[in-house]
């Protein structure tokens, strides 16, 4: 791991952890996280004309991970509490 962010809310305690790793660690964070949560959603976004980069997404029922791969040569790994309650659903 490289860098390593964290959102902590007064009231509402910690929100997020953001992970930025090397990208030769990429292939097997993204097995892990498939064997373990299913296939994610997979988008890829022109950001501004400047750089691609490609998001898979995993709802685990609870919290978000979010992957997101610039052309950089590192990548995030995000996890936050889902704003999404599955028993309304």
């Amino acid at each position: 791991m490289n860098n390593l962010r964290v959102r902590i809310e007064e009231e509402d305690g910690l929100q997020q952890l953001a992970y930025e790793m090397e990208y030769k660690n990429m292939t097997e964070v993204l097995a892990g996280l498939r064997h373990r949560y299913g296939a994610p959603v997979g988008t890829s976004i022109d950001v501004d004309g400047r750089s691609l980069q490609e998001q898979w997404i995993w709802h685990t029922g609870e919290d978000v991970i979010t992957v997101v791969r610039s052309d950089r040569e590192l990548f995030w790994l995000s996890c936050r509490p889902s704003l999404l309650n599955p028993s309304f659903l």
